[in-house]
């Protein structure tokens, strides 16, 4: 699976990312610049939460995770906002967008591209920040933040070799795959509850013992929960490749 590593260390984050082609690779890094700061013991009364800031749409959530469809229109501010959670978030739709802390100067870094992930570190204090895309493209970013207050010690999937390990930490880990025209992905057992994130869709078959086996047309973007102690293998069965990310909870 993961053969070697490469560590990228700002202020107090110690994200460990495994066999990355470049562009994700200069993904994280740009991911990390924008969220990964300590925070600043700030008041956080006068700004909403991050699930009811302007441009995030909370699409679902429960007491293990919350998952947010982040669409930033061109030339848009999301205005001033609370992150009090740890989250890990995908790039579906990239643009050139910046985030300011409350007090700051806004930051710009390089763009993210499609597939690029990134992990918010939080220290005992929320912070504060907007979102300014100053890009003539929209720019959509799937967010699933960790509500669990500690890990609850789950044992993680054993994966084929095709689920490429990209994130790993005390809270959560996330793979990447990549499933090409006519592909099939061996079985695997989910060990622990799981969040999938699809960067680019098609149509997807999904074999599981017992059932019938189900095809479903994957759009970019869609994210469905993926349950502890069902097994399941996949095959595209359409024209284009299909990539996936997953997260398995700790």
């Amino acid at each position: 699976m993961v053969q070697h590593h490469l560590s990228l260390h700002v202020g107090l984050l110690g994200a460990t990312i495994g066999q990355l082609s470049m562009r994700h690779l200069q993904a994280s890094a740009a991911a990390i610049f924008l969220f990964g700061f300590a925070a600043p013991l700030i008041a956080a009364a006068p700004y909403p939460s991050v699930e009811q800031a302007t441009f995030h749409q909370l699409l679902f959530a429960n007491p293990d995770v919350a998952v947010l469809k982040n669409v930033y229109p061109p030339h848009s501010d999301s205005g001033y906002h609370v992150h009090s959670r740890e989250l890990f978030y995908v790039v579906i739709e990239p643009a050139r967008f910046g985030a300011q802390k409350l007090g700051q100067a806004l930051k710009t870094p390089p763009m993210t591209p499609v597939g690029g992930t990134g992990y918010n570190v939080m220290t005992a204090e929320p912070f504060v920040h907007r979102v300014v895309n100053s890009d003539r493209r929209a720019c959509h970013i799937v967010a699933i933040e960790l509500r669990r207050a500690v890990p609850g010690g789950s044992p993680l999937s054993a994966r084929p070799s095709d689920y490429v390990q990209i994130f790993d930490n005390q809270r959560m880990r996330a793979w990447r795959l990549i499933v090409a025209p006519g592909q099939s992905v061996p079985a695997m057992t989910q060990s622990a509850v799981g969040v999938r994130v699809v960067v680019r869709g098609g149509s997807l078959v999904t074999s599981m013992p017992g059932v019938a086996d189900q095809v479903l047309a994957i759009q970019n973007g869609d994210v469905s929960m993926q349950l502890e102690g069902t097994a399941r293998a996949l095959r595209n069965a359409g024209r284009t490749p299909i990539e996936l990310v997953e997260i398995e909870l700790k």
